[in-house]
């Protein structure tokens, strides 16, 4: 402990102030100054700087804390800058029970929202604008609709946004965007991708497009440029395709059977694995004949796709004869033009996400059943490997970049960054010829 005695002149009454400084512990520390006037010590100022507890409290922003030399448990939650310097509500409950801490802080939580209404103009508007009140009304439209998804979003939001937005008046578009630019820059520093950066900024904007539509505001925030990195989703070698289908099919389950046609139809057209395909209905389905050598063409019209386009997708001639023709419609023979393609059977069919996540996860216990789930170098290889398998295969074939891009329903561009496989041997091969026809169009 160290002391600075600091003593007036003579002339004044007898006053002292102590600057005391006391290490309490590795990392803690304790701060005060005493003013002594006769025999009244009055304490000026104090920090304690560890936590022991903290508790949510239920149907709020608030918490409830405990400091380490006190006995009472605290409130805190967040209002903002304009309130104080950290922006942050905080007072003393004056109990020593969880129970009853977390009882008073509903109520002291909910009276300061009721005591500090926003006035806009001659109109009340409480919490109606507040970003946190809109955000959640739309993240718990997203767990409906998303499930799975819509609860990660949920997560980002009380975990990280509601620190920098959960205050904000979200019609304030100048606070709105530099609460992002600090929460993105936050993420930044810990380390986060570039995928995972876009990730949570696309909430935040999606956020707003929602508060628009509501006709709580008229802008869209400002993003921030990230640069993204290409995420390698390394594809399926054919005979890795077959094992797979083949495993599935194995069970004799409906599910599995469908299952199965479904792996080898992703294979076998440029499509992208996943709702896309389950919306395809028979009425979707066209047969061309005479193609080629008086065979018949499968040609399959997919009318919502990512691009916001419809997409002919050309299906494989072998996929045409030997599944549609020999097992789907053996197995449901004279469908209706309504009915799907792939499993029909299942109750809420119309739930395409629930749907989707059912197939996904099965596709995944297969692939990790069958050792092929992660590979040679390490990275997975989801249901969405099938799409980079087929584009590979096409260009593998010889068939032209920008055709097969065309048809994949993307472009050139996208093909080189996430598509196209540069290590797969035979596409070195091809290319090592193609590049050098000086000498290998001689032999």
């Amino acid at each position: 402990m160290g002391s600075d005695l600091r003593t007036p002149p003579p002339s004044k009454p007898k006053q002292c102030y102590f600057n005391i400084h006391t290490q309490l512990g590795e990392h803690l520390y304790f701060d005060y100054t005493l003013f002594i006037d006769y025999t009244e010590l009055v304490l000026i100022e104090k920090r304690m700087t560890k936590i022991l507890k903290k508790i949510k409290v239920p149907k709020t922003d608030a918490v409830i804390f405990k400091r380490e030399r006190s006995k009472y448990w605290y409130v805190q939650f967040w209002v903002g800058y304009h309130y104080n310097k950290n922006g942050r509500f905080k007072k003393s409950l004056k109990k020593e029970n969880y129970k009853n801490a977390i009882k008073d802080a509903q109520k002291i939580f909910k009276k300061f929202w009721i005591d500090n209404e926003i006035k806009d103009e001659e109109k009340v508007v409480r919490r109606t604008n507040k970003f946190d009140k809109v955000a959640l009304e739309f993240i718990k439209l997203r767990i409906k609709e998303k499930g799975t998804e819509g609860q990660r979003e949920h997560g980002k939001w009380k975990n990280h946004f509601i620190h920098y937005f959960g205050g904000l008046d979200i019609r304030e578009m100048d606070k709105v965007n530099d609460a992002l630019r600090e929460s993105i820059l936050a993420r930044k520093e810990e380390g986060n991708a570039p995928q995972t950066l876009i990730k949570y900024q696309q909430l935040i904007s999606n956020i707003c497009k929602y508060a628009r539509k509501r006709g709580l505001i008229n802008y869209e925030p400002s993003l921030i440029k990230i640069n993204r990195i290409a995420k390698e989703v390394p594809p399926y070698e054919e005979e890795e395709i077959k094992i797979l289908s083949n495993a599935s099919r194995s069970k004799d389950e409906p599910f599995y059977q469908d299952l199965s046609d479904f792996i080898q139809f992703c294979r076998s057209g440029l499509v992208r694995p996943g709702q896309e395909v389950l919306r395809i209905k028979h009425k979707d389905i066209h047969i061309v004949p005479n193609v080629f050598r008086d065979e018949d063409g499968m040609i399959v019209v997919i009318g919502k796709t990512k691009t916001g386009k419809n997409q002919n997708v050309h299906i494989h001639p072998q996929y045409y004869k030997h599944i549609y023709l020999n097992r789907i419609l053996k197995r449901r023979p004279n469908p209706k033009p309504d009915d799907y393609l792939f499993f029909p059977f299942l109750e809420d069919r119309e739930n395409l996400i629930k749907v989707n996540q059912r197939v996904s996860n099965n596709f995944r216990m297969i692939a990790v059943k069958c050792d092929l789930y992660i590979n040679k170098r390490g990275l997975e290889r989801p249901m969405y490997s099938l799409r980079h398998s087929a584009l590979n295969q096409r260009l593998e074939n010889g068939v032209p970049m920008e055709f097969v891009a065309d048809k994949g329903n993307t472009s050139p561009e996208m093909m080189k960054n996430y598509y196209r496989d540069v290590r797969n041997k035979k596409q070195m091969v091809n290319d090592h010829i193609k590049l050098f026809p000086d000498y290998y169009g001689e032999k």
